[in-house]
């Protein structure tokens, strides 16, 4: 077995739906999971990058790839030991605009996520001059509306740390 695969799993039925349907249409936007949260301007940008790493030790799901099986063709959710979430900081030397803010956001979530190569969990981070802001941009064949408020809160814990 690789060493980078810490487990793999089935996956439950709604997985293969929305995987099915990834299938069909590679550049579906349909299950991306998009939050966008204004935070302090004197947010430590090291320590929240590090915070969202630990994320993924506590929610594994975080680290999740998908793939078919040469053998069997069966769809696993494989869980890689050494994928963290993405995190990318994009540093504006403008002070904040709606019209900016959209077009960073249009750019970043220009491209579908890929499911069997990208991190399915991204966070952004859009630095004004005079604002900071985190974008979260999540798959919903990992995330759902439920956990995804978990997810924050375990956040801003490790954050808080």
């Amino acid at each position: 077995m690789n060493s980078n695969i810490k487990d793999i799993y089935g996956l439950t039925p709604a997985q293969k739906g929305i995987y099915a349907q990834y299938c069909q249409d590679t550049d579906t936007k349909s299950y991306q999971l998009q939050s966008l949260c204004k935070i302090n301007k004197n947010a430590d940008l090291d320590i929240l990058k590090k915070s969202v790493e630990l994320l993924s030790v506590r929610h594994q799901v975080l680290k999740t790839a998908f793939t078919v099986l040469k053998s069997t063709g069966a769809i696993k959710q494989v869980i890689l030991e050494n994928r963290v979430p993405k995190f990318t900081l994009f540093s504006q030397d403008n002070l904040f605009s709606q019209d900016a803010l959209e077009r960073i956001l249009e750019e970043t979530t220009q491209a579908t996520l890929d499911l069997q190569r990208d991190s399915l969990f991204q966070v952004v981070i859009i630095d004004f001059i005079d604002q900071r802001f985190m974008f979260i941009h999540s798959h919903h064949i990992i995330i759902d509306g439920w956990c995804l408020p978990v997810i924050i809160e375990d956040l801003q814990k490790y954050y808080g740390k």
